[in-house]
């Protein structure tokens, strides 16, 4: 027996037992008239007679001191069930009879709290409290709890007694941790009270004790007040949890005891399922969490118990399962808690609902909400990763997150019926869910050849858009694969592949819907305000008509209360989408899908061995990769770029993004819809500092990228070419918007020295240039001549507003239709001229540096046209119809247009050049450049020099023509003449079909479609046939008609 139980106990604890005992004494004094204690059978007063003696010093001293300080029990006042057999074990000193009075006292204990639940006194159960607690300690032992009013000032007996028994094992910790001179005795009694704290509240929590005693029942639990405000010993429920399990595993005692606590947790959770309860949401939120992070050796109980509860997941019932699976399925309504408008309107009326609300008011908002969404996200995490780390669990919850975006794969569609799927929040939770699981894989751990298997969860469909196969192709081919790959193979997927394919199927079904839509209303707010501006700018014309004036003045109200509704609406998805964590995480994540990409393509991203270009072959396992992985990628670059610049640019994986679009932009073979393509280039086109100076550094990453500098020039001139003929029905509007990409990037590519370089080569070395060239003519040509007509429109209807007497005899409608024609004819114009001002400067800039390939014959002669007929535009007799008011507006710039054609016809002057412009027919005249040289001169758009320049080529280009118009060619034989134009040809050929045509004539067609224009037949520059005879003569005929126009000149 140690010294305490010998007799030797130290001073401190003596001092402590005797003014506890006096102190007891004296208050049950007083109120022993009034008190009394009650047992289930009996009642005994506290009268002197009936006290145990005083203790002697040892081992009874010390289980006095021990249950004074952690039940509020005194062995002198209390009275035990046999008091002689109590006694002889409190005589005895032996610590196991110490450990059977321990547990008749919690009996009494219980039993006087019994009594009190049958009692008709309302305020027994709390007197019973208060009778163990109120005399015996300062609040000091207890700091660590603080709960909250419900429990304090709660009747419920079952209540009060586990908040007790709580209190009791909080202070048995505190006295073992604070004891002056603990002994294996001391600790041994301790451990005992606290153990029997936990096993008294096993009984009482499942409905042991009396009936009298509301102990909850299979959806209420006692431990929910006490957990939603984390009022509990630390370890309390940990010891509770592992009594009861270590019994019987999760049935019985265990289910018992928990499910009613998580069901509890849930009902807790769908009344406070919104941000604007402020901290009531978090509570069941961090309470989940707290349970799933119980670990019992190596289980996870509370984990095991969730994913087998009823509805942890419910099978689908309705004909809207992803709407049904945010309601019914146990995390729902954990997971949906969101800012969106459209999932919970309140957001709008606590945190938007001034009429006028300023940046900075704005910002604080979005801030105070995300860090809301983000400790949310945080605790979600915590709770899959309890339940995905614990093995018997994990199934469940991947089960779970399958389940969720199986129900919801509607969700990506762009007409969506969002009342069948789940919320936008619910989603984007999940999603970061997913995103911090899949934070640190490895590229090297995620099969890329998993979507294809057939336990696969992410199993693509038959008909989904593949990146270059057909679907057909897709399927023939996975079937083979899994055939021959993996027929034997019964092995699990490994975690990591799973996690990290979940993750992208889940950014495509929340945040990239979430972008399409916060897109959407950003665009449907511009047009209520614009439909709202044009409407009441054509005031003047409705504004005396009593039909039409109330009408449009109620238009114009609604139009504008739909856009101040959408702008609330688009504050709350900024704060949900514009949030810097999770664009982060997107971000990293997609980084890691681009690398997945490139590496499925035969490369190795992160040794760097990658060689440009790829090989032509692309290998199956990309090809049948459904479309949006790489689609997905491109949207939320764009959305990034053109929302949050500064992300983008401060990004560390940069270079990985860089290597990416480069990849890709230059291996446009292995993607089957050009529209992806041109999506990255747009990606290069948003990110250059003429348009967002934020993103300058973005964008010279990406051109100073090694595998840039050797081929984004020559793979750009490619798809500018290419883009001709997209396949879809708009392919003719679209290609000059991917166009205009393209020539803003050239912009930025010339200006660098290595960039210019490979165009100059480029030019000099394939027909890819020529193709290039043709196709800035055709733009060119197309794009002035809709951007003049439009101006001349508009000019028309100012000069006829500028006459208000016309204008006003005009009917109302018609000056509204005219009204309305002007404001498209406008936005047409800035438009097309936008366009247009890009493709000129190309030329410019391009005819600078590179002459030969203008002079070819199949682009010489078009070129000069062009340049003819744009010139005669701007300086003929019609040229006033081009002044409009306000041409900035409009990007309009005569000066700066007249400038840059004069310096292209300047840069490429030469006799061949000459010649060709002197050729036009429709468009040249001597007087058209005299008009031009005046313009020059009196607007000083040029100097001096340029001007005689130009003036000194006018007068060969005239000497030529004069020459030209001499010589007559027209009674050339037929044979001679070219089958397409008609015309005399130089060089002959023949075509597969027979057919001779010049070959100049027949090369301008094969820049513009690879077939024969007569039979449609696919045909390449290849496949003619040069007639050498008929050459030879045209040439002899030629030379004889020249002869004899010189004969005739020289002859009087």
């Amino acid at each position: 027996m140690d010294n305490l139980s010998s007799g030797s106990m130290d001073t401190s604890s003596v001092d402590i037992v005797m003014q506890v005992n006096q102190n007891n004494t004296e208050e049950e004094n007083k109120l022993s008239p009034q008190v009394t204690t009650t047992t289930a059978s009996t009642t005994i007063s506290n009268s002197p007679e009936k006290m145990i003696k005083p203790p002697t010093i040892g081992m009874r001293t010390l289980l006095e001191s021990i249950l004074i300080k952690t039940l509020g029990v005194s062995l002198s006042t209390f009275r035990l069930q046999s008091k002689e057999p109590y006694n002889q074990l409190l005589d005895s000193e032996d610590i196991a009879g110490y450990m059977t009075i321990i547990e008749a006292v919690f009996m009494d204990l219980i039993s006087d709290f019994s009594a009190a639940a049958s009692s008709s006194d309302p305020s027994a159960p709390t007197e019973v409290y208060n009778k163990y607690t109120w005399p015996l300690w300062s609040s000091s032992e207890t700091n660590g709890l603080r709960f909250s009013k419900e429990i304090i000032e709660s009747k419920n007996v079952g209540t009060i007694l586990l908040r007790y028994l709580m209190e009791s094992y909080e202070r048995s910790a505190v006295l073992e941790k604070t004891s002056l001179s603990p002994s294996s005795s001391s600790k041994q009694l301790i451990s005992e009270i606290r153990g029997q704290c936990v096993n008294f509240a096993i009984l009482l929590l499942t409905n042991t004790f009396s009936p009298s005693i509301d102990c909850g029942n299979s959806t209420t639990s006692l431990l929910t007040p006490f957990i939603l405000h984390d009022s509990w010993p630390t370890s309390f429920i940990f010891d509770l949890a592992s009594t009861v399990f270590n019994e019987d595993g999760i049935e019985g005692n265990f289910a018992s005891i928990f499910k009613p606590l998580l069901f509890s947790l849930w009902q807790e959770m769908l009344q406070y399922c919104s941000i604007t309860h402020e901290d009531r949401y978090k509570l069941p939120l961090h309470a989940l969490t707290e349970l799933c992070d119980i670990k019992i050796a190596q289980n996870r109980p509370i984990c095991n118990l969730l994913v087998r509860m009823e509805h942890w997941l419910p099978e689908s019932l309705s004909s809207a399962p992803g709407r049904e699976f945010a309601r019914l399925t146990f995390m729902a309504p954990f997971l949906r808690l969101s800012v969106f408008a459209e999932d919970d309107p309140r957001i709008i009326e606590k945190f938007y609902g001034e009429s006028v609300l300023k940046h900075d008011a704005i910002k604080s908002i979005n801030t105070y909400l995300q860090n809301h969404l983000e400790f949310i996200r945080k605790e979600l995490h915590n709770i899959f990763y309890g339940i995905l780390v614990n093995r018997s669990s994990r199934d469940g919850a991947m089960n779970y997150l399958t389940e969720a975006l199986k129900r919801n794969e509607k969700k990506a569609q762009m007409q969506a019926a969002e009342m069948n799927l789940s919320p936008d929040g619910f989603l984007l939770n999940l999603l970061s869910v997913l995103q911090k699981l899949s934070l640190k894989i490895k590229l090297d751990k995620i099969d890329v050849y998993y979507p294809y298997l057939t336990a696969s969860r992410v199993a693509i469909k038959p008909d989904e858009t593949r990146l270059k196969l057909a679907p057909a192709e897709a399927e023939k081919w996975q079937k083979q694969f899994v055939m021959e790959q993996h027929g034997s193979n019964s092995s699990e997927p490994a975690f990591n592949t799973e996690c990290f394919y979940l993750t992208l199927v889940c950014h495509h079904l929340s945040v990239i819907p979430c972008i399409r839509r916060y897109t959407q209303r950003k665009r449907t707010i511009t047009d209520y305000n614009r439909m709202a501006d044009e409407l009441q700018s054509f005031e003047s014309s409705w504004a005396n008509d009593p039909a039409n004036s109330q009408r449009h003045k109620l238009a114009i109200k609604h139009w504008r209360e739909q856009a101040r509704r959408l702008v609330k609406a688009k504050y709350c998805a900024e704060a949900a989408i514009l949030d810097q964590q999770l664009l982060s995480r997107c971000l990293a994540f997609y980084t890691m899908t681009m690398n997945l990409l490139i590496k499925s393509v035969g490369c190795d991203p992160c040794s760097g061995l990658v060689n440009l270009p790829l090989p032509d072959a692309v290998p199956e396992v990309f090809a049948a990769y459904p479309e949006w992985y790489m689609d997905d990628i491109a949207d939320f670059l764009l959305f990034t770029l053109q929302n949050v610049p500064q992300f983008i640019e401060s990004d560390p994986n940069g270079d990985d993004l860089a290597l990416f679009i480069v990849v890709f932009i230059c291996s446009s073979h292995c993607v089957a819809n050009p529209y992806l393509i041109a999506k990255l280039i747009q990606v290069v086109f948003v990110s250059s500092p003429i348009l967002h100076p934020m993103t300058g550094g973005f964008h010279s990453r990406i051109l100073s990228h090694p595998l840039s500098k050797a081929h984004l020039a020559r793979a750009l001139m490619k798809f500018y070419v290419d883009v001709e003929r997209t396949g879809a029905s708009t392919e003719f509007y679209d290609k000059f918007q991917i166009r205009y990409h393209i020539s803003v990037i050239f912009k930025s590519l010339w200006a660098n020295s290595y960039h210019r370089q490979a165009v100059i080569e480029e030019s000099e070395t394939g027909n890819q240039f020529i193709r290039f060239v043709n196709m800035l003519i055709n733009d060119t040509t197309y794009l002035l001549d809709e951007s003049l007509e439009s101006l001349k429109r508009i000019h028309e209807v100012q000069e006829a507003i500028e006459n208000k007497e016309e204008w006003a005899k005009q009917p109302s409608e018609t000056q509204a239709s005219r009204q309305r024609q002007l404001v498209n004819d406008e936005r047409q114009c800035q438009s097309y001229l936008t366009l247009a001002s890009e493709t000129m400067d190309m030329f410019h800039y391009l005819t600078a540096f590179i002459r030969e390939p203008f002079y070819k014959p199949e682009i010489i002669d078009r070129l000069a046209a062009m340049l003819n007929y744009n010139l005669q535009q701007l300086c003929g007799p019609k040229c006033k119809n081009l002044k409009v008011k306000n041409p900035d507006r409009y990007g309009w710039s005569p000066k700066k247009v007249l400038d840059q054609i004069t310096d292209i016809y300047l840069h490429l002057d030469s006799d061949k050049f000459c010649e060709a412009i002197a050729a036009d027919e429709r468009s040249y005249s001597k007087a058209l450049f005299e008009d031009a040289i005046l313009r020059l001169k009196k607007a000083m758009i040029k100097t001096e020099p340029a001007i005689y320049k130009f003036n000194e080529m006018a007068k060969r280009v005239e000497k030529i023509r004069e020459t030209n118009v001499n010589m007559d060619y027209s009674d050339a034989p037929e044979e001679f003449k070219d089958a397409l134009m008609d015309t005399l040809m130089d060089e002959p050929v023949i075509l597969p079909s027979g057919k001779i045509v010049d070959k100049s004539v027949i090369i301008r067609h094969l820049l513009n479609s690879n077939t024969d224009p007569f039979n449609r037949q696919p045909l390449t520059e290849d496949m003619l046939v040069i007639d050498s005879n008929l050459k030879a003569r045209i040439e002899e005929w030629k030379r004889f008609k020249q002869q004899s126009f010189k004969e005739t000149r020289s002859s009087p």
